[in-house]
């Protein structure tokens, strides 16, 4: 029957073209995707290459630093009066950040943990709330350590790194709980508005009631300090596995129905005769 189905399915000419459109819509987010990988790909190598196998903490510090290079020598270039073109605009992936050296200490965030993640390492973006601006007034990155056993934080448009007594890099928490204690190690251009007085990973108000109706979920599902440390934007730092992914479940979804809906008539069908 299924194969009946599919046979009559494809026999038309509207779907054929759709099913042709569907297939380059596919191809299209596949090569945006690999092409942005190895952009990142190829700075890991470079930058493995240029120091070598290293600690985690270490090799991080590299790549923070390289990509830094990188992101100022473009963004003194343009100057933020870049034009982004349509594709950048409507897919909003990191590449474009880095590609400008744009979006401040969003745009460097977004740029090293996309790189991170490609490297393996566990991210996640965290938006300070400063004390002028509120949420959002600096952002940085967090990644699991494994030499520290701990989430660790790297401010990469400051090359901030905060040690600990012991030696291992601090996190957020730790930062927050000592605030004092690390004012000496704070990067000569962290004014003093940038002292935070909390951190979110997600922006659960951005979408209204969908985006907080997400977040009770979570907090029934995870817990409410667990939930809280979800960082939904480093799951779309690449926006085209996404969208390969939407485009594959709409096409087959499409089908699905076609499939219900030439069942349901041919049962009818075969009552009627």
């Amino acid at each position: 029957m299924f194969k009946l189905y599919l046979t009559r399915f494809f026999n038309r000419s509207y779907v054929r073209y759709l099913h042709i459109v569907m297939v380059l819509v596919l191809v299209f987010f596949l090569l945006e995707w690999q092409h942005e990988n190895k952009l990142y790909e190829n700075i890991i190598v470079a930058n493995d290459h240029n120091y070598g196998p290293t600690s985690d903490t270490a090799e991080v510090r590299t790549l923070m630093l390289t990509i830094s290079a990188l992101m100022v020598s473009r963004s003194d270039l343009f100057h933020d009066q870049q034009n982004f073109s349509l594709k950048q605009r409507m897919f909003q992936s990191a590449d474009r950040d880095l590609m400008y050296g744009s979006g401040a200490c969003g745009g460097f965030s977004k740029v090293l943990a996309r790189t991170l993640q490609l490297k393996g390492y566990n991210v996640r973006i965290a938006q300070l709330k400063t004390l002028t601006y509120g949420y959002g007034g600096h952002t940085v990155v967090e990644f699991y350590s494994t030499s520290c056993q701990s989430w660790v934080m790297v401010d990469p448009i400051l090359h901030g790194i905060f040690i600990q007594p012991n030696g291992k890099w601090a996190g957020i928490q730790e930062i927050r709980d000592h605030w004092t204690e690390y004012m000496d190690q704070m990067p000569e251009k962290f004014r003093l508005e940038y002292r935070f007085d909390g951190v979110r990973y997600t922006n659960w108000d951005k979408l209204g009631f969908f985006s907080r109706g997400i977040k009770s979920m979570l907090d029934w599902t995870l817990g409410e300090e667990r939930a809280n440390k979800v960082c939904l934007r480093t799951y779309f730092l690449s926006t085209y596995p996404f969208y390969f992914t939407l485009s594959v479940s709409v096409y087959l979804l499409m089908i699905l129905v076609g499939w219900y809906l030439f069942n349901r008539k041919h049962k009818l069908r075969e009552k009627s005769a």
